[in-house]
């Protein structure tokens, strides 16, 4: 991953170019989690403008999110012989291009002690390990779709139960999609240590659970200090 912008050709002997540091990867990767780091500590502000420049480029405004724009919608619709699922995503005019769906294929050590091979595809942008838009799905250790849907805090006092002893959304939400094998897993391995950051409303479909009256949709809400997941197929 390249940094700044120059009008002459790419080149890693540009002197405008150069590769992130350890702190600049680790602040891309939190770009959704800076949507309430950055209203919760208004004193932190120049680092978290640095990460907001670095995602967003010439083109980024960091009042996008100190506004708190929403940012996701998604749909779930049962018919009588089928069940669709869409999501949209938007976000600053710097993020339309170049758009890369990812496919990462990784041996998981289940719980028996066993491998097995779990593929987690996912629409993406450079630089990013996770997907960012949060459209999933998953395949070998689970038949999952994870999508979400974004929940703003509009009480900030919520962030008084922000903690250290946590960890950022988009690592949980990549531990999820490999340890998990129903919503239900899906939905304790994501709830562990969670940092009241990003928060959503995560949608779990479990593609092998169309003709059970059970299971087949997990809805789990993220909050400063609070995680509730509950089976809502009825």
């Amino acid at each position: 991953m390249l940094k700044g912008y120059s009008s002459s050709p790419c080149s890693v002997d540009n002197p405008v170019f150069k590769p992130l540091s350890k702190l600049e990867w680790d602040l891309l990767q939190m770009d959704g989690d800076l949507f309430d780091l950055m209203t919760a500590y208004p004193d932190k502000e120049t680092l978290f403008e640095q990460a907001w420049n670095l995602i967003t480029g010439p083109f980024g405004f960091a009042s996008a999110v100190t506004e708190k724009v929403l940012r996701c919608s998604a749909l779930i619709k049962l018919t009588d012989d089928d069940l669709y699922f869409g999501h949209d995503t938007w976000d600053t005019y710097s993020t339309a291009s170049p758009r890369i769906f990812k496919t990462l294929t990784l041996p998981v050590r289940t719980a028996d002690g066993t491998l097995k091979q779990h593929t987690d595809s996912f629409s993406s942008s450079p630089g990013f390990i996770t997907s960012i838009d949060d459209y999933y799905t998953l395949d070998g250790t689970s038949s999952l779709v994870v999508i979400e849907t974004s929940n703003n805090v509009y009480d900030k006092s919520a962030y008084d139960a922000l903690t250290v002893k946590s960890v950022f959304c988009w690592a949980r939400v990549m531990v999820a999609n490999q340890m998990a094998t129903d919503g239900q897993s899906w939905s304790k391995a994501f709830s562990a240590y969670h940092s009241g950051t990003y928060n959503n409303q995560w949608l779990i479909v479990d593609r092998t659970k169309f003709e059970s009256d059970e299971n087949l949709l997990w809805v789990i809400e993220e909050a400063p200090g609070l995680m509730h997941g509950e089976d809502m197929t009825k």
